[in-house]
Parts: structure tokens; sequence; C-alpha cells
């Protein structure tokens, strides 16, 4: 984390490195700091597509659906191409709670499922 920070440090407005940042705390499941990291590189880059999918998996991860719907969704409408977007959906949704599969169904038109919070093309 110490080198995120250093670049952070040195370039306040890069996004790719909160994102980087978010995703390491995904991973180890800390959705509420990962969450905040996304925040800040959509923030920062407004268009940052992979920063709202990954901020829509830590809201999923919490329950907290629509807002990982809308997460999702946003993704897709700022960048369609990101590999495994279409394939993905139906993982999505076998993967969802009963409670949430409706309504995922419903409002997703589509999403994706990974955790790639990778590098910007």
């Amino acid at each position: 984390m110490a080198d995120f920070n250093r670049v952070l440090a040195v370039n306040p407005q890069d996004a790719d490195s909160c994102s980087r940042q978010g995703a390491v705390f995904l991973k180890q499941g800390q959705n509420d700091r990962a969450i905040a990291d996304f925040n800040e590189a959509v923030e920062r880059d407004p268009n940052f597509a992979k920063a709202y999918y990954n901020r829509g998996v830590a809201y999923y991860n919490k329950s907290l659906y629509d807002k990982a719907i809308g997460d999702f969704n946003k993704c897709l409408e700022l960048d369609p191409t990101l590999a495994g977007a279409r394939e993905a959906d139906a993982v999505f949704i076998r993967s969802a709670p009963p409670e949430a599969k409706d309504q995922i169904e419903q409002a997703m038109k589509p999403s994706f499922l990974s955790l790639d919070a990778g590098r910007r093309k």
C-alpha cells in the first residue's frame, strides 16, 4: 500500500493507483476500504469503467444490489468492449443469492464478473 500512497503523493490525479489499491482491498474482503478507493478513482476519472465495475463487485459483496447494478451498467455504458463482459452475465446471476436474482435479472442488461482492476487501455 505504501507504493500506491507514494504514487498518489506525486500524482494526486492518478485514478489507476486508487483503483489498483481498491482491488487489493477487494481481494482481501475489505469491501468498505475498496469502495472508498474506487470512489476516489471515479472522482478523479469519471470515465474509468473498471473502477465502476470493481466498486460494483464490492457493493455486491455487501448485498447492496441496487448500487452494484448501477455500477455494472455504468461500466458497460462507458466501455462495452471490456473482455468477458457479455459471457459473465450468467456467472453473476447464478452466483447471486435467491432474494437478489429477480432484481438482478431485470435490472442488469448486461453486466459481468471479473476482479481485474487492471491498467486502462
